[in-house]
């Protein structure tokens, strides 16, 4: 529950360090409206505060006050999501309070000092269920023009008798945030767990989050509508070194009458080292969120991700990126491959270059030529129109007569000069790295700055 609270407990809270406009905040939008339930579904639950009331402070600084109430949320709730014991970590969060200077800003922000519950109980085998919920939030401000609207966030979370095993369910139904600029409203989130205790304090299993559909409305030139967005996380162990492997989609993008889909991200990272790893875990998750102006909490997560990194490489971490594509108009393109690292030692990092020499690609891109013409014509279609405004309307044989001799031109010169092949009405070309050499379809290209091996 760890990891799923600290995502959700917060998400409502996240989207908090928005735009702000020193205007009206703007109404919902007619789009934005038909896919957000009734306002009187998102009345948040008003509860009593110990006494405190919210003091005006004219020297906060210049960040959003719902950054700030985000920050000082976070700082309080990490260290006890951090806590290693899973049954003390528990203990601790049904008891939880946060403090009084942090109420102050909730009640100002939302009339709600405590909007976060838990509850546990002991189910017939042993297993330890808990059960956790976000009150229903709203806040608007005349004065900055934020808007902020959500319904109850509410989840589950099942133990194992020893706590060894995890598996949680999480639900927001929806979310709006924004100001007199931009609106952005997503629908059905959803984040599942099925994990259990590893070696050295990881986690291994899966986890998936799945949003219905992200609309964003911006100052009425901007609609874009993302529907079915999933991504799916599993981590695997083998010995040692533990594998990741990521599956991300979105179904389709859509802005005016156009726009793209599926689009899908799959890769896969092996041999990592499990130790590095977990040490990464523990101590990003004892860091405390603090101003993200604070030099030595940038120094510490970076030192953390070098030594990660250090680990991961040394040990022959392979990235294999399966695929990575997207539809336009029904034509499909993407590319695959792999990156490897091939005997990296620790004392290569005292020398760039023989990092350099010892990183090797290759992939293989493919684009359908018909898709480099659509999206040619789109963006001529678009220039046109601009240029046109208020005047005559824009023919397709506008269209063509600008996008077509545009696009001949530019695989004519790729064809000539050997950086593509064609295939089937296909583009095809190979990207190839190694020993400090970069070459495309064959042909190399000078890196600045690298001086290839011979």
């Amino acid at each position: 529950m760890k990891t799923s609270l600290a995502h959700t407990t917060l998400v409502v809270l996240l989207s908090l360090s928005g735009p702000t406009h020193a205007n009206d905040v703007a109404p919902v939008s007619p789009t934005l409206r038909a896919s957000i339930p009734d306002a009187s579904d998102a009345q948040p639950r008003a509860t009593a505060a110990r006494a405190v009331t919210p003091k005006a402070t004219s020297d906060e600084p210049r960040l959003p006050e719902l950054f700030h109430a985000y920050v000082s949320v976070a700082q309080e709730l990490t260290p006890v999501l951090g806590i290693d014991d899973v049954k003390s970590r528990i203990q601790k969060l049904v008891r939880f309070e946060f403090s009084d200077e942090t109420q102050k800003k909730l009640i100002a922000l939302f009339a709600n000092a405590h909007p976060l519950h838990l509850t546990t109980k002991t189910l017939t085998r042993g297993d330890a269920q808990v059960s956790f919920a976000v009150d229903a939030l709203e806040h608007k401000n005349a004065t900055t023009g934020t808007t902020l609207r959500t319904p109850t966030l509410s989840g589950t979370a099942v133990y194992s008798q020893h706590y060894t095993k995890e598996h949680t369910a999480t639900r927001l139904p929806w979310m709006i945030f924004g100001d007199s600029q931009t609106l952005v409203a997503a629908r059905d989130f959803s984040y599942i767990t099925d994990r259990r205790l590893g070696a050295g304090g990881l986690w291994l299993g899966t986890g998936v989050a799945k949003l219905d559909q992200l609309t964003i409305d911006a100052a009425k030139s901007l609609h874009l509508k993302f529907d079915a967005l999933s991504s799916k996380a599993e981590i695997a162990s083998h010995g040692k070194l533990v594998d990741l492997y990521s599956d991300s989609a979105v179904q389709s993008i859509n802005w005016g009458s156009d726009g793209l889909g599926p689009l899908h991200l799959t890769y896969r990272v092996t041999n990592i080292d499990a130790k590095a790893l977990a040490d990464l875990a523990a101590k990003v998750k004892a860091m405390n969120i603090s101003d993200p102006s604070d030099a030595q909490n940038r120094a510490a997560v970076v030192g953390t991700f070098k030594a990660f990194g250090l680990a991961t490489l040394t040990h022959g971490a392979v990235i294999d990126i399966q695929d990575a594509s997207l539809q336009y108009h029904g034509m499909t393109a993407g590319l695959n491959g792999r990156i490897t690292f091939d005997n990296i030692q620790e004392s290569d990092f005292e020398t760039p270059k023989l990092i350099i020499d010892k990183i090797k690609a290759h992939f293989e891109v493919h684009v359908p030529v018909a898709l480099v013409g659509d999206v040619s014509r789109a963006f001529a279609r678009s220039s046109l129109q601009t240029k046109h405004k208020g005047g005559a309307p824009v023919t397709e044989s506008d269209v063509d007569s600008l996008a077509k001799p545009m696009v001949d031109k530019l695989i004519d010169k790729a064809l000539k000069e050997k950086w593509i092949r064609i295939e089937n009405n296909t583009i095809l070309s190979t990207i190839e790295f190694g020993m400090g050499k970069l070459s495309v379809n064959g042909k190399t290209l000078a890196l600045p700055g690298v001086t290839p091996q011979p």
